[in-house]
C-alpha cells in the first residue's frame, strides 16, 4: 500500500480543528486504500507527556516525510508544513495541495473502485481539504 504524507496547519488556529481536520483528511486516504501518516495525531499527545523543542519536532516530522510515497499538503498558513513539502521536493517524492482526488487519480491505490465508492460517499469539500465546521 502507498504511504501518504499528510501535512498541514498544526500550531497555527485552533490546534484542535487542525488536527480533527488532518485525521479527517487521513481517514478518507486510509478509507481509499492508502496507509496516511497523520503527524498531527502522533505528536500531540506525545508532547502533552514528554514535551519536545519544535525543531525536534520538525525533524522528526521530515525523516517521516522521506519515507512516505506523496505528501498531501492541507490549505493554510503552516511554516512547518511548508518544510515538509520542500523537503518533499528535494527527494522527488509527489506533492499533491489540497485535492484529494488528483492525489488518488495520480498515485491510484491498489484497489481504484474501492476508492471510487469512498469518494462517492464523501462531502465534495472534502476532496479539496477544506477544513469542514462541525
Amino acid at each position: 500500500m502507498k504511504t501518504i504524507y499528510v501535512a498541514g496547519p498544526f500550531t497555527q488556529g485552533d490546534m484542535l480543528k487542525n488536527i480533527a481536520n488532518a485525521i479527517r483528511i487521513g481517514d478518507i486516504l486510509f478509507r481509499c486504500g492508502y496507509i496516511p501518516f497523520i503527524s498531527h495525531a502522533m505528536t500531540m499527545p506525545w508532547e502533552l507527556k514528554y514535551p519536545k523543542e519544535y525543531e525536534t519536532w520538525i525533524g522528526y516530522c521530515l525523516e517521516w516525510v522521506e519515507r512516505c510515497d506523496a505528501l498531501f499538503r492541507i490549505p493554510g498558513h503552516s511554516p512547518g508544513s511548508d518544510r515538509e513539502v520542500m523537503r518533499a521536493e528535494m527527494k522527488d517524492i509527489p506533492r499533491f495541495f489540497g485535492n484529494l482526488r488528483e492525489l488518488i487519480d495520480t498515485i491510484p491505490p491498489e484497489d481504484p473502485l474501492k476508492a471510487v465508492a469512498v469518494l462517492q460517499c464523501v462531502d465534495p469539500r472534502e476532496l479539496a481539504a477544506c477544513p469542514i465546521e462541525e
